[in-house]
């Protein structure tokens, strides 16, 4: 099989798509219509035949149920006489054909709306020293932590329709309090990926902070998999586990307490067992400034913290120089640790 059968799409086309479900779905129905082109080449507009193939085709092609065209024959398909339909002539090679193709699939999906165009993406950042809080389109409450950034398709609609999965890319931290609408609900980091139908879970996943991705429950249940593995685990309340940075797949289940999860929604702070450097890191976030720490040795030292509520930075700090025999002090340009 060649790239061209494997991926039918022109690779113009297929650049736009980055979800691999919409991009199997615009497939199909580029195959359909492929498939679908008139059967005597002509410059005259195609036959009533013609036409109901196409329309055939291409209903097929974007129903939930996908499969062979000639099943959807039962009641008889009924073709729109105002349509405008451009014929598609056969080319000497698949690649000169897909111009056509366009045109022919815009006529027909303009006249009747069988495939509505995906929603646009929508980008949503919470800047440093900020919380964002929003509700997706389908009623989702979402909280986003400093720094962090969510994306998303306008109405979760997908070509061809509402997405049957609403699935939103994370970067960073994030509470999610999902709603029931029988469509599954997934987030996507950059190497997990988690699935719920209706719940309320934290997934803290920061690629720079080489950690991976981390998700804790406080209601429901929900799904945790690697991006490169099919091992998941189940998560429900009062439970956490991640992906690790180097790992492929999650790690064991543990209890964690449901007043510690996503502390910093009313503005504390937990690290539990983490190097300081990381810890620096989303001071920095949370606070809007920059942080030195001198010594690199120092940077790796493994440290706990806990606030329920918000403290100040200079409190903090000082905690960490108490606990670890450092010293701290402010300068122009931000903060040392040494």
């Amino acid at each position: 099989m060649t790239n061209d059968d494997a991926n039918p799409l022109p690779d113009e086309v297929a650049r736009e798509l980055q979800d691999d479900s919409e991009r199997d779905r615009l497939g199909e129905l580029w195959s359909a219509l492929g498939a679908a082109a008139p059967r005597v080449a002509s410059s005259a507009a195609p036959s009533a035949d013609d036409r109901a193939a196409l329309w055939l085709a291409i209903a097929s092609a974007t129903s939930d149920a996908g499969g062979d065209a000639r099943a959807a024959t039962t009641p008889p398909l009924t073709v729109p006489a105002s349509a405008a339909v451009v014929p598609m002539f056969r080319a000497r090679g698949r690649a000169r054909r897909w111009p056509i193709a366009v045109a022919l699939a815009a006529s027909l999906l303009l006249a009747v709306g069988l495939v509505a165009r995906p929603g646009a993406w929508e980008d949503v950042a919470a800047p440093r020293a900020d919380i964002r809080r929003i509700t997706l389109p389908d009623g989702t409450a979402v909280d986003l932590d400093a720094g962090s950034s969510l994306r998303f398709r306008r109405g979760f609609r997908a070509w061809g329709g509402g997405a049957r999965v609403r699935r939103v890319a994370l970067q960073g931290a994030a509470f999610f309090s999902v709603s029931r609408d029988g469509r599954p609900f997934e987030v996507r980091t950059y190497n997990a990926t988690v699935r719920v139908l209706g719940t309320a879970f934290s997934v803290d996943a920061r690629m720079g902070d080489s950690v991976g991705t981390s998700v804790e429950v406080t209601e429901g249940r929900v799904q945790l998999q690697g991006s490169d593995a099919p091992a998941a685990v189940v998560i429900s309340a009062g439970e956490r586990s991640m992906v690790p940075h180097t790992a492929r797949g999650p790690v064991d289940v543990s209890a964690v307490l449901l007043d510690r999860v996503a502390p910093w929604r009313s503005g504390g702070l937990i690290a539990l067992d983490v190097p300081l450097d990381r810890v620096v890191r989303t001071l920095e976030r949370r606070f809007d400034v920059t942080i030195a720490i001198a010594d690199p040795s120092v940077a790796l030292r493994r440290v706990s913290l806990y606030y329920p509520a918000r403290v100040s930075l200079e409190r903090i700090l000082s905690d960490l120089a108490t606990t670890q025999e450092l010293r701290w002090e402010r300068r122009v340009n931000g903060y040392v640790i040494e």
